[in-house]
C-alpha cells in the first residue's frame, strides 16, 4: 500500500470531476434528483477498478481486531409485541451477528480512511444533499467504520 494515496488514486476523476465546480454541477443535480426519488444515488464506476476489492481486503484483514456484536431484535415495534400471541410473527426475535471494524483498527493511510477524510469528496456530498457543509465525525473510533456480516449472520 502506498504511504500517501490521493483522491485520484481511488476515484475516476475524469468521469466524476470532483474538483471542477462547473463540470460537477450536472452530476450533483442528477444525484439530488435520485435522492429525492428513491433516497438512493448511484454513481457507476465512481471508484477505479480494483479499489472496492482493495477496500474490502482492508476491512477483512482487520476482522481479528474488530468488535463482534451480537444482538437480538424484532422487525416490529417491540413495545407493542406483547399484545400478540406468543407464536405470532410480531413476537419473533432475530439474532444479528456482526463485526464492526472501527476507524482506530483501519490502517491510517488505508484506502477507506483516505476516501473518508477527503475534503473535496465531503464538499461534493454536501452539495448533493443540499447541505451548506458537512463535517467528518471527530470520534477517533466511530468516524469511519465498516460492518461485516456473513451468511447465517441472521438466525
Amino acid at each position: 500500500m502506498q504511504a500517501s494515496m490521493s483522491l485520484a488514486d481511488l476515484v475516476d476523476l475524469e468521469r466524476y470531476p470532483l474538483s471542477d465546480d462547473a463540470a460537477f454541477a450536472a452530476i450533483a443535480d442528477s444525484c439530488r434528483r435520485q435522492l429525492q426519488e428513491s433516497s438512493f444515488a448511484c454513481l457507476p464506476g465512481f471508484l477505479k477498478a480494483g479499489v472496492a476489492q482493495a477496500m474490502t481486503a482492508e476491512v477483512l484483514d482487520s476482522i481479528p481486531r474488530a468488535y463482534r456484536r451480537e444482538q437480538s431484535f424484532s422487525a416490529y415495534d417491540e413495545a407493542t409485541s406483547l399484545k400478540f400471541a406468543a407464536d405470532h410473527v410480531r413476537r419473533r426475535i432475530h439474532m444479528s451477528r456482526q463485526f464492526i471494524v472501527a476507524m482506530d483498527v483501519l490502517h491510517k493511510s488505508g484506502l477507506l480512511r483516505t476516501l473518508y477524510g477527503n475534503e473535496t469528496l465531503t464538499r461534493r456530498i454536501a452539495q448533493m444533499l443540499t447541505e451548506p457543509v458537512l463535517f467528518p465525525l471527530a470520534d477517533p473510533v466511530m468516524g469511519c467504520t465498516a460492518t461485516v456480516m456473513y451468511d447465517g449472520a441472521f438466525g
